[in-house]
């Protein structure tokens, strides 16, 4: 997959297009990709006339087949909560994961951070494996997972980090 984006300061939005290279439509359910849109701070900076809320719509979702047919799509309203700030060292740079390439196991180090659960997530942020309140130092099994590229979120009272992990 590509993508490509235009930004049209005049009209206040962005234009984003994904499109597949190989000219083949997929077919099924769940999401065909993910948004991340990064706000820098200096836009919410105060005494530019700028509110602390910053508020982004999606509209206008319009899905293509390689034929040019219009599907329909839908797109609810979703409120999500957005970090703007943080005080102290993100979780995330408090643990290190390893080894990563791993096939078997993998670790979560850290000396000072007790987990309360971790969790192994696909690319479509599905759920594949859990553990609640691993031991410090302990292999975490990987064991029955596919191989493939995995997201590694764990969640401790410190703060949540998230970590790529690749399966062999």
């Amino acid at each position: 997959l590509i993508y490509m984006q235009r930004l049209d300061d005049a009209a206040g939005r962005i234009d984003i297009g994904i499109t597949r290279i190989d000219g083949l439509d997929a077919v099924g359910y769940g999401p065909i990709g993910d948004l991340f849109i990064t706000i820098e701070d200096d836009i919410l900076a105060f005494g530019r006339g700028f509110s602390l809320e910053a508020r982004f719509e999606i509209r206008d979702v319009r899905v293509i087949s390689y034929a040019e047919e219009i599907f329909v799509v839908d797109t609810p309203p979703t409120v999500s909560p957005v970090l703007t700030g943080l005080q102290g060292q993100p979780l995330s740079l408090r643990l290190s994961l390893s080894p990563n390439p791993a096939s078997g196991f993998f670790y979560l180090h850290s000396q000072e951070v007790l987990l309360d659960e971790v969790q192994l997530l696909n690319v479509m942020g599905q759920p594949v494996r859990n553990w609640r309140n691993p031991k410090q130092g302990k292999p975490l099994s990987l064991m029955g997972i596919a191989p493939g590229l995995y997201l590694v979120k764990a969640q401790a009272a410190a703060g949540i980090g998230a970590w790529w992990l690749v399966v062999e």
